[in-house]
């Protein structure tokens, strides 16, 4: 059994021998003791979401997890991933870092904290908290050791839309609001962690001149291949969404699930690994794609923006997170106007009236 920290051990050695009258005498040592401490070392905190295919930076055990409830620890069921599949948290599961969820889906926490395997013959646990700002909610979660001896921590915790009610078990939170998980080592006031997702985050077409936001704009999101219209789910990744919205509108999914979208705002849920492209249709005053460099957009107001390829109507590969993370700028289109200015006066003194005549020609291609 190891001796947990702050334990005395004491030693003291003892031999026997027999002396030359053939009796048996004992001698012993001086007595030595020492006081077992902690090597410390800091601490990581990630979330993150489980595959339910491809690999992922992990492959290990992602529970079981324990919620603080009436003061006591309960026990969370299996966790259910986005489109329906349960999994066994006891079993090895192929999991990645994000920095986004789905409102509805389970929240994954990992701790790495060395000097939290007190025991290496032993799985151990250690405890986070999870909060939601907004809602003001906030839940005490246990996580359970991955083995006997890898100081490596990890536990679940499920996520619904609502008003905060701490100490249920579940994190109630809205759309574009912000998780937090922090994690304060008992042993050591110093070493804290941090980490933090976005629910339900949305992306923008904006203006490429202004960076003004763009609302109207069609984005549909096509297969690069066939150029057929995506599959393309809403958050619960059974429900089926559009894969043609308009920027800065109102969305329905076919479980009647809304989805309003803020001034230039759009979002695909929930959309399959795959090779795709954004086609994009703006407002008559505008074109699409943009023809200014990612280097002159990242100066505008509002920036940083989410670039790629696939904001200028290039073919992407997405793979492992759920939706889709580019922003998409428009071109205003080009205006020339022109303004003559004339009259039939020749000469005039101070004091007379001149009769001017201005004629404004707009020579753009849209002719408004």
């Amino acid at each position: 059994m190891a001796a947990p920290p702050g334990a005395v051990i004491s030693n003291q050695a003892s031999f026997e021998f027999e002396n030359l009258a053939g009796q048996t005498e004992t001698n012993a040592s001086n007595t030595v003791e020492l006081t077992t401490a902690v090597l410390r070392s800091p601490s990581t905190l990630e979330v993150t979401r489980v595959l339910g295919t491809g690999s992922g930076s992990y492959n290990e055990t992602v529970g079981p997890a324990a919620c603080l409830q009436g003061g006591a620890f309960v026990n969370l069921p299996d966790p259910v991933l986005v489109g329906g599949t349960p999994i066994d948290p006891l079993q090895p599961q192929q999991a990645s870092g994000t920095a986004a969820y789905n409102l509805g889906e389970p929240v994954f926490v990992r701790l790495v904290d060395a000097d939290q395997n007190l025991d290496f013959q032993l799985v151990e646990y250690a405890t986070v908290t999870v909060t939601s700002p907004a809602s003001g909610d906030s839940e005490t979660l246990r996580l359970t050791e991955t083995g006997a001896n890898t100081g490596v921590f990890t536990g679940y915790l499920d996520t619904v839309g609502g008003v905060g009610s701490s100490g249920d078990c579940q994190l109630q939170a809205q759309s574009g609001s912000q998780l937090e998980v922090s994690y304060s080592d008992i042993a050591d006031p110093a070493d804290q962690s941090l980490a933090s997702a976005l629910f339900d985050p949305t992306h923008r077409v904006f203006e490429s001149r202004t960076g003004t936001l763009v609302s109207g704009a069609l984005v549909e999101l096509v297969d690069a291949v066939t150029g057929l219209p995506a599959t393309v789910y809403g958050n619960d990744g059974i429900a089926q969404f559009p894969a043609a919205i308009t920027s800065g509108g109102t969305v329905t999914d076919s479980s009647g699930t809304s989805y309003v979208f803020a001034p230039g705002e759009y979002r695909f849920p929930v959309v399959p690994d795959g090779d795709y492209r954004l086609v994009v249709t703006p407002p008559t005053e505008y074109a699409a794609p943009s023809s200014v460099t990612e280097a002159e957009l990242q100066n505008l107001p509002g920036a940083p923006y989410e670039l790629a390829a696939a904001s200028f109507g290039g073919a992407f590969t997405k793979n492992g997170e759920l939706t889709l993370g580019y922003d998409i700028p428009v071109d205003p289109q080009t205006s020339a106007l022109f303004l003559q200015k004339n009259t039939l006066t020749t000469v005039a003194s101070p004091g007379d009236f001149v009769r001017y005549e201005l004629t404004l020609e707009n020579a753009s291609a849209s002719g408004t």
